[in-house]
């Protein structure tokens, strides 16, 4: 029997699936999965960012009032709740990032995040960020479907320009 959380899980990788397989652009493909996200755990914004040793960098999302923000165009690696998740190399839930010392405000108005590492043979090379303007809005089941989004984004990299294309076979 599927449970309701892997009935989600399921839909939202189908959904994936399909924005794949749509025509389109690298940075259109970012920007529907960003939506894809955001609808499928409820969450007020998603991020999507590539990660090096450095910082965190915002390559698409779906933030009204954050886009473009230069303060978070690039998140160094030392900071916030994505650069904790970059350098632990695994998923952050925080229910009220008011008490969360890591806690880097792009927003005023968010009160919970919800970040997973895109993993590749242990290195992060992406992020997967959602933040709520509700408190304790994602649970466990929901770091679970994130992660889940994460090992999909994982296997898509380079159609998704999340990582350097590989060099041609000689």
């Amino acid at each position: 029997m599927t449970t309701p959380a892997r009935a989600r899980e399921e839909a939202l990788l189908a959904d994936l699936d399909r924005v794949m397989g749509e025509a389109g652009t690298a940075e259109e493909r970012r920007a529907s999965l960003a939506v894809a996200l955001t609808e499928a755990l409820e969450a007020d914004r998603c991020i999507i960012g590539t990660v090096d040793d450095a910082a965190v960098t915002c390559v698409a999302g779906l933030a009204p009032g954050l886009a473009g923000t230069p303060q978070y165009a690039r998140l160094p690696i030392e900071q916030g709740i994505v650069g904790r998740a970059a350098r632990e190399r695994r998923t952050q839930r925080v229910d009220d990032v008011l008490k969360d010392p890591d806690y880097y405000s792009a927003v005023a108005l968010t009160r919970s995040e919800l970040a997973a590492p895109v993993l590749v043979d242990g290195a992060v090379r992406a992020m997967l960020n959602l933040e709520s303007n509700r408190p304790a809005a994602f649970s466990a089941a929901d770091a679970r479907v994130l992660e889940a989004a994460a090992r999909w984004v994982a296997e898509r990299l380079e159609p998704l320009a999340l990582a350097p294309p590989r060099p041609a076979a000689r």
